[in-house]
């Protein structure tokens, strides 16, 4: 599947996931369009949920800016 990813959530990939990953590094590098498979989504659909959960709720179980960015690339990556 292709990917449309918006120039915020390419950075927050390229500041977080591509650090855990040399392998993401490559993949997010300035694209917008990315093509990923199912087991490829999956993975990064996981990593976003677990960081959410970690970083994108304030006090009050509110999203946080970065949550709803998270929000939106776990959107897009399910088939």
């Amino acid at each position: 599947m292709i990917v449309k990813f918006s120039k915020k959530e390419i950075d927050f990939l390229n500041n977080h996931l591509s650090k855990e990953s040399e392998y993401f590094k490559l993949i997010f590098v300035e694209n917008k369009e990315v093509e990923v498979d199912n087991d490829l989504a999956d993975e990064i659909r996981d990593w976003a949920g677990e960081k959410q959960q970690i970083i994108g709720y304030d006090e009050n179980y509110e999203l946080t800016d970065l949550g709803k960015v998270l929000e939106s690339v776990i959107d897009k990556l399910y088939h």
